[in-house]
Parts: C-alpha cells; sequence; structure tokens
C-alpha cells in the first residue's frame, strides 16, 4: 500500500491561505490571485487537472518545492482541518464527485471491499447473475450455489431459485470468514 503524506506546517498554512473549498460543490478555488511568478490565476474558476486515473489533482508550489495534492484529499483537509492519515474514499464510485458528503475516511480493506461491491454490482447489470451461483442445465433444481477458497470450488448444493442459492452461498461465506468475507448477493441487492 501507498504511505500517505503527512504535510508540513508550512504546506498546510500555504493550503490554508490559497485556497477555498465548496463542500456543496465539491469544487476548489484559488482564494486569491498571484502576486509574483507562475501563471495567471482566476479566483472564480475551479482549479485541478485530471490524471490518467481519472482523479482531480492540483500542481502548486509552496517556497519553490512542488507539490501534488488530490483534490479529494485537499477537499478533506480544509473542511475538517486535519490531514487524512487515511484513504480518502467516493462513496457513489466518482472520482470527481468531491463533494463533502461523498468523502469518507477509509482503511484499505474497506475500500476494496466497497470497490468490489461496485464491480459485483456492475456485472449483475450487465449479465444478472449473482456471485457463487450458476446455472446447471435442465435439473428440477438448476441452480448451483459453490464458493471458492484457493482456487478451490466447494459445492453448497442444488436450489430451485437462483435466490435461494444466492442465500445459501451468502450464509456460508459470511460463517466461514465474517463479514469481510466480500461481497455478498445481498450487498449488490439479489435478495
Amino acid at each position: 500500500m501507498k504511505s500517505i503524506k503527512i504535510w508540513t506546517d508550512e504546506e498546510k498554512l500555504y493550503i490554508n491561505e490559497n485556497f477555498r473549498y465548496e463542500p456543496d460543490t465539491g469544487l476548489i478555488f484559488w482564494k486569491k490571485a498571484p502576486t509574483t511568478f507562475g501563471p495567471k490565476r482566476s479566483t472564480n474558476k475551479p482549479i485541478g487537472c485530471f490524471e490518467s486515473t481519472g482523479y482531480l489533482r492540483l500542481y502548486f508550489y509552496v517556497n519553490k518545492r512542488a507539490m501534488r495534492v488530490q483534490a479529494h484529499r485537499l477537499a478533506w483537509y480544509l473542511y475538517y482541518g486535519e490531514v487524512p492519515t487515511h484513504i480518502i474514499d467516493h462513496i457513489d464510485h466518482n472520482k470527481i464527485n468531491n463533494k463533502i458528503d461523498n468523502l469518507r475516511e477509509s482503511n484499505n480493506s474497506k475500500n476494496v471491499r466497497h470497490s468490489s461491491i461496485q464491480k459485483a454490482k456492475e456485472k449483475k447489470r450487465k449479465e444478472g447473475c449473482c456471485i457463487g451461483v450458476y446455472k446447471k442445465g435442465s435439473l428440477k433444481k438448476p441452480y448451483a450455489a459453490i464458493h471458492f477458497v484457493a482456487r478451490k470450488m466447494k459445492y453448497l448444493g442444488f436450489y430451485a431459485t437462483m435466490v435461494e442459492a444466492a442465500k445459501v452461498r451468502d450464509a456460508y461465506a459470511i460463517d466461514k470468514f465474517g463479514s469481510g468475507c466480500g461481497p455478498t448477493n445481498k450487498d449488490i441487492g439479489i435478495y
């Protein structure tokens, strides 16, 4: 995991003096135009540029030292007054929605679980399927519940409906691995 950079007091002072954040829109602006060197700044236009990853990033100089800060981390600092020590997660997965009610502090495992739930939801919408359930031919009970552990498949039985099989798969996963078992079919709205 990438280490989180802690800002110096000098950097915090520069940020507080030069940036303003609007929590309702999620936009960051310059507070004042530059007085010395550098490109012209507008105080009424949002600032930042997009990275290849889709996040909005700000570049600026503090005493001739370059700083690169992701906009959601800067927004968190400007709103709460403290440098985030953990990952800042976008609740709706929109990387440029930096409204304060869309941001939350998270650890790496929660962030990965949240993103895997969203990926599973997207897959369900595209394919109409459940996690750990597949249809097997034209049997009386065509839905099989399965669970993978270390690339080994464990059959949990055959069921008449997809929802029934999904519930059995989820109960097994939660019983065996607890609440951190990864996305469940309940998380993605199957039942």
